[in-house]
């Protein structure tokens, strides 16, 4: 797929990721938020039927962006067309311009489910493997494929390439596009101990289609991808990274994050958090402000 697909993708803005729990706050802003983002899987059984009920509501309001988190695109058994086709369906009901997935493995076929996003080895041969893979999504779903860098719990030794260079070879040659989780890139180079400015600034930014955010914790020095916190303190390093994609790339939508601590203030935490991601990008970007309202 030509990377000129990317370029067609409009700009949706800013928004969060709709969760159930925060499905009556999230449809109360329509002010505030620009866009959503769903769990594709979550709605792959009931897609025939069409849009009800949350789904429905929430696209009448929002543009919606499918995210998937069981596409295990670094495995190597064939990916199923069932699984393909209701991506398809999903994607033609809500009006999708890209569907979205993750640098990672998840799964072998029906015969071993990890239950997470587990990491990629980076390899020459594996190059091969994605490449071919999410060509074939992308022929398939007529539509670009925008994967996201993930949290490594570990680094599997042995590899040719280092995340980043990984990363832009799949974008180059095969015009995906990259879903760049900032609050991952702090996050791992807190944990592993390298500069996340200099990490960040090695990913293929031409590239970027999406960003995601969120505020993890730290437990005895280890900061925990949690979704689950409001992003200052110990996330407050996100923020200088952000400033440096929005102004750098042509950022189509930006995402929070948050999948835990629901009881807290929608207000004083998630809006809190996407008036300061507007605030930003219309800093950087001036002509930002057409569709951040």
């Amino acid at each position: 797929m030509s990377t000129d697909e990317l370029k067609k993708i409009p700009h949706f803005g800013a928004g969060i990721g709709l969760r159930l729990e925060l499905a009556e706050d999230t449809l109360a802003h329509t002010k505030e938020i620009n866009v959503v983002e769903i769990i594709a899987e979550h709605y792959f059984s009931s897609i025939e039927q069409g849009l009800t009920g949350i789904l429905a509501a929430a696209r009448a309001a929002y543009p919606v962006i499918p995210h998937g988190v069981d596409l295990s695109i670094a495995s190597t058994v064939p990916i199923e067309k069932e699984y393909l086709q209701h991506a398809d369906e999903l994607m033609r009901a809500l009006g999708a311009h890209y569907y979205s997935d993750h640098f990672a493995l998840t799964r072998s076929g029906d015969e071993l489910d990890i239950g997470h996003l587990s990491p990629v080895w980076f390899t020459k041969e594996m190059l091969e493997n994605v490449v071919a893979r999410v060509d074939h999504v992308q022929q398939t779903l007529g539509k670009p494929l925008v994967l996201e860098n993930i949290t490594c719990p570990f680094v599997i030794p042995g590899a040719d390439f280092e995340e980043p260079e990984f990363i832009s070879e799949v974008c180059r040659r095969t015009g995906c596009g990259l879903l760049l989780d900032v609050t991952n890139v702090f996050i791992n180079a807190h944990n592993f101990k390298f500069d996340a400015q200099r990490m960040i600034e090695r990913y293929p930014i031409d590239s970027l289609v999406h960003v995601h955010l969120a505020g993890g914790e730290m437990e005895d020095d280890v900061l925990i991808d949690t979704h689950s916190a409001s992003i200052d303190g110990v996330n407050e390093g996100v923020w200088p990274l952000f400033e440096w994609v929005v102004t750098n790339a042509d950022v189509k939508a930006v995402i929070i994050e948050r999948d835990d601590d629901f009881k807290v203030s929608f207000d004083d935490t998630v809006l809190n958090d996407l008036r300061r991601i507007k605030s930003i990008w219309k800093k950087a970007k001036p002509e930002a402000e057409a569709f951040l309202h």
